[in-house]
């Protein structure tokens, strides 16, 4: 007997031919490796996201700290300073 398939099943195993002996086994085997792969792949999509947050966090706390202070100033005269001297 043939197990009813379910709209996971259709959706995904759509190249599958009518159903044979062994056929829905097959089916129901490939649907799920394809629903766990499509969940991996979204696991993977999540954790790109929260990484890319967490430098873009990590980013404005070092810009908020050196808008702050004047030694980026400093160290841009200083290069630029330097730069003149070698070319004048």
């Amino acid at each position: 007997m043939n197990p009813v398939p379910t709209r996971e099943v259709t959706r995904t195993a759509a190249a599958c031919p009518p159903p044979k002996r062994g056929v829905a086994l097959y089916c129901t085997v490939a649907s799920a490796i394809l629903a766990r792969s499509r969940h991996t792949r979204a696991q993977a999509t999540v954790e790109y996201v929260l990484v890319l947050l967490g430098a873009a966090a990590i980013a404005l706390l070092l810009l908020a700290a050196i808008a702050k202070s004047d030694k980026v100033g400093q160290l841009l005269d200083a290069v630029f300073d330097s730069i003149v001297g070698k070319v004048a």
